[in-house]
C-alpha cells in the first residue's frame, strides 16, 4: 500500500521471494490444479520488464517461474486454483478475485503473516553495544555475477537514497565496496560490504531498529534481485585465507 512507505520505520511491508511464489503455489495445489495465466518479472541487467500471459495451456506454477532465468526476480503471479483465482505480488501483495474465501485466508494471507512473522524475528534486537564485537551479520545471497556488475555500486546507493530520510556515504569502491547507509528518520545506520560475487553483508550499528532494517534489505534486496536474507554468526576469530592471498 502507498500509506507503508510514509509509516517508515514503525511499519514495514513483505517482500516475497522466489520460494515463497512456489511455496504459495504449492500450497494452493489443495484447492484444484494450480494454473498461471500471467507472470511479470524484472531483468536485472538492464532493469527491463519481463510479462507473459498465456489464454490458452496454462502453465502450473513452477512450470511459470522455471521460465524467469538466474537474471530475473519475479514481480506478479495470477493464477487460479480449483474455483479460486487470485493475483500474488512480491511487495507483499495479494488480491483475491473469486472462489474459496476462507482458503483464501488460511492459505494466502496465512503465508504472508508467517513470513512477516519469521521477518520481525530475524531483524529484531540487532542493534550493536559500545564496545563489544559484531556477534551477527546480516548476509543477502546474490544471483551470479550481480555483485562484480559494474552497475550493482550505483544500483545499491540509489535503492538507498531514494527512500524517505535515507543517505549513504562510500568508504571504500574498490576492490571491494563499503559503504554506510543512515535513516536519520530514526537515526540506524549500517555498514553495507560486498566482498565476494555471490553475497552482501549487513553489519548492524549502534542503533538499528527492526522498521529501518526492513526498508533498507528490502530496497537492495528489490535492487540487486535479493535470493535470500539471513542471520550468520560471525567467527570469533577471522581465518587466515581471509586475510592473506593465497
Amino acid at each position: 500500500s502507498s500509506w507503508i512507505p510514509r509509516a517508515h520505520p514503525h511499519l514495514a511491508g513483505v517482500i516475497l521471494n522466489r520460494n515463497d511464489f512456489e511455496a504459495l503455489g504449492d500450497l494452493l495445489a489443495e484447492l484444484g490444479d494450480v494454473h498461471v495465466n500471467r507472470m511479470t518479472a524484472r531483468v536485472l541487467r538492464d532493469g527491463s520488464s519481463y510479462s507473459r500471459g498465456w489464454s490458452e495451456m496454462q502453465p502450473g506454477h513452477r512450470e511459470a517461474l522455471s521460465e524467469t532465468s538466474e537474471g530475473m526476480i519475479v514481480n506478479s503471479l495470477s493464477l487460479g486454483a480449483g474455483s479460486s483465482s487470485i493475483h500474488l505480488r512480491r511487495s507483499a501483495g495479494a488480491t483475491f478475485y473469486k472462489g474459496d474465501w476462507s482458503a483464501f485466508v488460511r492459505i494466502v494471507l496465512g503465508h504472508l503473516a508467517g513470513a512477516a512473522a519469521e521477518r520481525r524475528r530475524m531483524l529484531s534486537g540487532l542493534s550493536r553495544e559500545r564496545s563489544a564485537p559484531v556477534a551477527e551479520t546480516l548476509v543477502m545471497d546474490l544471483q551470479p555475477d550481480v555483485a562484480a556488475a559494474p552497475s550493482t555500486r550505483k544500483r545499491i546507493l540509489d535503492a538507498i537514497n531514494d527512500l524517505r530520510g535515507a543517505r549513504t556515504a562510500v568508504l571504500h569502491a574498490n576492490p571491494y565496496l563499503h559503504l554506510i547507509a543512515t535513516d536519520h528518520l530514526d537515526g540506524s545506520s549500517f555498514d553495507i560490504l560486498i566482498t565476494d560475487d555471490h553475497r552482501l553483508t549487513i553489519v548492524p550499528g549502534l542503533r538499528a531498529s527492526t522498521g529501518s532494517l526492513a526498508r533498507v534489505t528490502d530496497a537492495v534486496g528489490l535492487a540487486l534481485g535479493m535470493d535470500e536474507l539471513r542471520l550468520e554468526a560471525v567467527p570469533e576469530e577471522i581465518p587466515a585465507t581471509e586475510v592473506f592471498a593465497v
